[in-house]
């Protein structure tokens, strides 16, 4: 029996995805949940993790609604908050946090969904986010992820003069993001945790 603090199992995680599928046509893909977490975690978001279910799923999370008929609410959301759990724990317990990347159908990652959650994810509390974006020392903890989003081709960066070409030159970007994950943890709770 797994408890809100129990780390999703591989079949957690397909399972977490399965149910995302079938919520709505508009939720959240399992590596653009994950980034859209990091940024809520990471962040100065204050509020409950449960008032952003509704943008996951991309509807309110509940019983009335006719397309739940194939999905629990409840096994949805525990899925849900352990994966949340999940990222808080590493961010408090100063352990790295490897984001979800997800294969495409020829097996390679791009991480463009995750970067597109993580940038939703900062629209919460933009006020916030930009002074770290804009701050002369700390902004680059924020680079590794608006690589991976201008690569996307995503129209809120500007376009990379030299996209990612392979799998080599990504995970140089993508190991680099557990770093700005615990960066950007530090520089919104550093006086707190």
């Amino acid at each position: 029996m797994s408890t809100l603090t129990t780390p999703l199992s591989e079949a957690d995680y397909a399972r977490l995805e399965l149910l995302l599928t079938r919520a709505s046509a508009d939720s959240m893909s399992l590596e653009q949940m994950d980034g859209f977490f990091c940024a809520l975690v990471c962040g100065p978001s204050e509020e409950p993790m449960s008032d952003y279910f509704a943008d996951v799923v991309g509807e309110e999370l509940d019983e009335e609604s006719l397309r739940f008929t194939l999905v629990d609410p409840d096994e949805l959301s525990a899925l849900l908050i352990r994966h949340w759990n999940r990222i808080a724990s590493a961010m408090l317990e100063g352990r790295p946090y490897l984001p979800v990347l997800l294969e495409d159908d020829d097996g390679e990652m791009h991480g463009h969904d995750w970067a597109r959650g993580f940038f939703e994810g900062m629209e919460f509390d933009r006020e916030e986010w930009d002074e770290l974006v804009t701050h002369k020392e700390h902004w680059q903890v924020m680079a590794p992820i608006t690589v991976l989003l201008a690569d996307s081709g995503h129209e809120a960066v500007p376009a990379l003069k030299k996209r990612i070409e392979s799998q080599e030159e990504l995970i140089k970007v993508v190991v680099l993001i557990p770093l700005c994950l615990a960066g950007i943890f530090d520089f919104f709770h550093g006086n707190d945790a």
